[in-house]
């Protein structure tokens, strides 16, 4: 028998972790297997690593992160795209102007960018109800200011890269829902928006307030010609 540090990769808000995990391993059939282990987390095919390590050096866990820039740890193979939700929410002024609620992201992917209010889908959540927690969670907004289309009118992707390595950091396949909130409503940054904002679709395509997520112009418009259209009406 040997002591080593079993290096086990798990899936975590769109990149991996390897956690370090002390096991007695044996020698089979030319591999190391595991010795109490979750059979579950365990193939038959699978091949343990073994690495020495030094008790009074503990190595780092986590992935190297400092706002857009994020160290892939493991494997793409291993990623598997995940389901979010969007918000394209806007408010109709006395004055006839349409304005879209943005949120100033604070964490990543798209760190320090305007984008719209969402965020991952939960294990057992619908749709609209993953929709309308995000909406909440990131503006404070009431369900009160707030009146959903309950049907997604586009999808769209979000697949980060890192620039170096070209391994995907995040995957989001995103589900984009129309919203109208009252012109009075009030809006609070709030969960993880550094900052929140009602803008037209002309600032949002100058991006003169900031740095703007790629997709969300496109959205809007598909947004507001749809609306009109009369295709997105709300009870």
């Amino acid at each position: 028998m040997v002591s080593a540090v079993f290096y086990a990769s798990y899936p975590a808000q769109g990149f991996m972790l390897s956690t370090p995990i002390h096991r007695k391993v044996a020698r089979i059939s030319g591999n190391y297997r595991n010795k109490g282990f979750p059979a579950s987390l365990l193939r038959s095919d699978d091949k343990i690593q073994i690495q020495r390590q030094s008790t009074t050096q503990p190595r780092s866990i986590y992935p190297v992160m400092s706002q857009n820039r994020i160290e892939p740890e493991s494997q793409a193979e291993n990623m598997k795209p995940r389901s979010a939700v969007a918000v394209a929410g806007c408010r109709l002024l006395p004055s006839g102007e349409t304005e879209w609620l943005l949120i100033k992201r604070g964490k990543p992917p798209s760190y320090g960018e305007w984008s719209l209010p969402g965020g991952s889908v939960e294990l057992g959540e619908s749709t609209i109800a993953a929709a309308r927690r995000e909406l909440c969670e990131e503006t404070r907004l009431s369900s009160n200011d707030v009146k959903f289309f309950e049907d997604s009118f586009m999808t769209s992707d979000a697949i980060v890269k890192d620039a170096r390595s070209d391994v995907t950091l995040f995957h989001y396949v995103i589900a984009q829902l129309f919203a109208e909130i009252k012109p009075e409503a009030q809006v609070v940054a709030g969960d993880d928006a550094l900052d929140v904002g009602w803008f037209t679709k002309e600032k949002i395509r100058e991006s003169s307030f900031g740095a703007v997520s790629p997709g969300v112009l496109r959205v809007v418009e598909r947004a507001e010609e749809l609306r009109r259209a009369g295709c997105l009406k709300l009870d």
